[in-house]
């Protein structure tokens, strides 16, 4: 009997699926697995805490440039090998371009609200589904009727939602306004991007079609948050950039 070889799997299909982020020790990791390891990658990733993207193989050639395959029977570092930070920096920007915050899914630009109070038909943001395992997802405002908002979720239009403007998540928009009164603001909900600070509650984004959940802020940097789940017990850490950083309401609706 032939003695087993544990080799890594290529990726032939042409979807591929990457995992990305950091291990326990803080190091950036990354390796991409074929579509016949899809299922097994993905339950890793949970696992691992690790960032799963899913794209075509021509669109992510360049991006994925010295990004070594998965091994499906290793463990930890074997599974998922580590890669330099500068590398892992520009697989980050790669893919995560700066157009997918801007666009919707069919090509026009998304609008996200510059405060609570400037809440429109049209707008997009996240609401937690009924269900709360079920985590945070993008919607898109369709009708506006005092303070309460109906929602319609982009990636389920089956699904719409009904939810008062101070219970839904704002995306990140360099024209945002903080709250005015801040009086009553709760110590660990920052109140804008600028004023992230170490265990501030966000939500943070898992990844295309993974949805928001709720992250705490580990480090705030100029272009990217450090982040870890707030209800997963492992303590790894994972980067993102602000745009992928949604922020709660800090205030109370009594209060503004």
């Amino acid at each position: 009997m032939k003695k087993a070889v544990n080799t890594p799997v290529k990726p032939k299909s042409k979807r591929v699926m990457v995992l990305y982020g950091l291990d326990e020790h803080e190091k950036p990791r990354a390796a991409v697995f074929g579509e016949p390891n899809f299922k097994l990658a993905r339950k890793a990733a949970g696992l691992m805490n690790l960032t799963v993207h899913v794209g075509l193989a021509p669109d992510l050639a360049h991006a994925l440039k010295g990004i070594r395959p998965g091994r499906i029977y290793g463990t930890g570092a074997g599974f998922v090998p580590n890669i330099k930070p500068k590398r892992y920096e520009e697989l980050l920007q790669a893919l995560q371009p700066k157009e997918k915050a801007t666009e919707a899914k069919d090509g026009l630009p998304v609008r996200l609200p510059r405060s609570r109070d400037d809440i429109e038909v049209g707008h997009q943001m996240s609401a937690q589904a009924d269900d709360p395992s079920l985590g945070w997802w993008e919607t898109t405002v369709e009708a506006v009727e005092g303070q309460m908002l109906s929602l319609r979720a982009v990636d389920f239009p089956e699904v719409s939602v009904s939810r008062h403007r101070h219970a839904v998540a704002l995306g990140f928009t360099p024209e945002y306004m903080p709250p005015s009164d801040l009086g009553e603001a709760a110590p660990g909900l920052p109140t804008d991007w600028a004023s992230l600070r170490e265990g501030h509650l966000v939500l943070a984004h898992d990844g295309p079609g993974e949805g928001w959940w709720d992250a705490l802020v580990v480090e705030a940097r100029e272009q990217d948050v450090v982040v870890r789940w707030r209800d997963y017990p492992k303590p790894a850490k994972l980067i993102r950039p602000v745009r992928q950083i949604a922020l709660l309401c800090p205030t109370p609706p009594e209060s503004r």
